[in-house]
This record gives C-alpha cells, sequence and structure tokens, in this order.
C-alpha cells in the first residue's frame, strides 16, 4: 500500500514564511530593546559610580580647611574651580634644633601623633599653631628641606612614646632661613600644606571632567591637571558648580578677593552620559547631587 504525503502548496510556503519573518522580527525588537535597556542600566550605574566617587572625595578636602588663616587663597573660590592649601601631614612638635623641628614618628603601640597622606617636600609649608591670651593663630614656616631622624616625643617632661622604642623615625623639616616666625617648641600642634587645585575642564575626548592640579614644589607650579571623576555636563550646563556661603548664609561671590568669611561650601554635579543615541526612558537623563560641605575651621 503505497503512504502518499500531501505536498505544502506555494501559498502554504508563502504563509510560514511570513509568519516565521514576523517572529523573527519580533523577538529581533525585544532583543534591541532588551539590550537598550541593559545599556541605559550599565550607563545609569556609572553615573552614580561617578558621583559617589567624588561626594566622597570633596568633603575630606574642604572639611578640614581655615579660611580665616588664609587656606582658600584669594580668587581661589570659583564657580567651576577651588584653589585652597590641602593639608598632607598634620602632628605634635617632639624636638627642635636649630632651624629643624621633628614631628612625631609613626607607631603601631603608642599613642597616635600624627597623620600623613603625602610626605613632606622642599617647598612646602610648615604650619605652626600658637596660642596667647588674645586667641590661637597659625603662622607659616617655609621648609627648606625634609629628612629624618630618631628618637621619642617629649611633651610637657614626658615621653609621650615611652615604651615604644626610640628609635622610630620622625620627620625632620629644616626651615627655610626666610622664615618670619619663631621655631615652635615641642609639644607645639603643626601642620604640613602644599596648594591644590579642583576644578571642572574639558580632556582631549571631548568630555568635561572634574581635575585635579597639585602643586610641585620643585618647579613651584602646578603638575599638568588629572581627571579625579567624570564625565559631568559642560559650564553652559552646570555639571560642577561651587557656590558659597558665609556663617549668616549669604552667598560669596564667585572669584571673591576676601575669601576668609567662606563656612560652607555647596557643590552641585551633573553627571553626562556617554552615549549619544540612549533614546526615550525613564532612565535617560543626568544623574544629579548637590553636597553641602560645613567648614570645620571656620573664621575665628
Amino acid at each position: 500500500m503505497l503512504n502518499l504525503r500531501r505536498a505544502f502548496t506555494l501559498v502554504e510556503v508563502l504563509v510560514a514564511a511570513v509568519v516565521g519573518g514576523a517572529v523573527l522580527a519580533l523577538l529581533a525588537t525585544v532583543s534591541a530593546r532588551q539590550q537598550r535597556l541593559h545599556r541605559q542600566l550599565v550607563l545609569a550605574t556609572g553615573r552614580a559610580e561617578q558621583l559617589q566617587q567624588t561626594e566622597a572625595l570633596l568633603p575630606t578636602d574642604i572639611r578640614a580647611l581655615a579660611p580665616g588663616e588664609g587656606d582658600i587663597a584669594p580668587g581661589g573660590a570659583r564657580d567651576t574651580a577651588l584653589q585652597f592649601r590641602a593639608t598632607t601631614l598634620s602632628g605634635v612638635v617632639c624636638d627642635t634644633a636649630g632651624r629643624s623641628v621633628s614631628l612625631a614618628p609613626v607607631t603601631a603601640t603608642g599613642p597616635v601623633l600624627v597623620s600623613s597622606a603625602l610626605l613632606p617636600s622642599a617647598g612646602d609649608t610648615l604650619w605652626a599653631l600658637a596660642v596667647s591670651d588674645t586667641g590661637e593663630q597659625w603662622y607659616a614656616l617655609p621648609i627648606s628641606a625634609v629628612g629624618a631622624d630618631h628618637g621619642g616625643c617629649v611633651i610637657g617632661g614626658v615621653d609621650a612614646l615611652a615604651g615604644a622604642g626610640t628609635q622610630l623615625a620622625r620627620t625632620k623639616l629644616t626651615l627655610a632661613a626666610s622664615s618670619a616666625g619663631p621655631i615652635p617648641p615641642p609639644g607645639t600642634p603643626a601642620r604640613v600644606t602644599r596648594p591644590r587645585r579642583y576644578s571642572l575642564y574639558r580632556s582631549s575626548d571631548r568630555k568635561w571632567y572634574l581635575g585635579d592640579r597639585e602643586w610641585n614644589p620643585s618647579t613651584a607650579v602646578f603638575d599638568g591637571i588629572q581627571p579625579v571623576s567624570g564625565p559631568f555636563r559642560p559650564p553652559t550646563q552646570a555639571g560642577i558648580v561651587f557656590r558659597y556661603l558665609d556663617t549668616l548664609g549669604d552667598v560669596v561671590s564667585s572669584g571673591t578677593s576676601t575669601p576668609r568669611g567662606i563656612a560652607l561650601v555647596q557643590v552641585a554635579l551633573r553627571a553626562d552620559s556617554d552615549d549619544v543615541n540612549v533614546g526615550r526612558s525613564i532612565l535617560q537623563g543626568e544623574t544629579q547631587a548637590v553636597l553641602w560641605i560645613g567648614i570645620r575651621d571656620r573664621i575665628r
């Protein structure tokens, strides 16, 4: 007995092809939407991470400033940039010899008498705290050389590092002969500073970033700018805006020649997307943040 199979007609083949093509087109559309959504999620996460990085960095440097002592340079507080004296080391004077002072060493067993982010360098400035009946004041002592010596830290006739050993490396700073201030005695709080500048700048990729420029003590100029975070919106679209207020809450004008009254810094951030074809969705748009940074050492 013959087993006859009915063949497909041309119409049926065409219908199957059309239906199959429609299904494939639908799948392609859904896949493209999923890929676009995934890309938007990645971009949104990246923008949020950039903002979080900036939010963690700026308060650390700005909060410890002392505008009343001149930590913010005249004209250094602008709407798209901030130039200030960054504290790279803070500690206690342990000993003096001629035109040099020795700061407390780092020890794992004794009290913490020093905190350092960067090693001091010739050209940095040592600031010593002078206390008198009229109040407190920091005075500047330019550093001409940096070395090390060994010993304890006698403060008020008592070795604060007793039991921690006497072969601890202390930071020895030789002060410039032009220093007008007195050599600070043992027990004096001191800090080492170096100029620093944050600003919004345009990189070679045509995008805008928060940049950091550190002062080079050996050349007495700022080093080349380095990106910290970004990209952000351009200045015309308020990518990063610094705003300054005094103790009364009044706005301090950008570029002021008298920044000593600054008590609060507001930083508004608007992150940019590196994808010009994001498309319309609930994820489209800039990620924004506003920081309010109260300065710890306000005017005295």
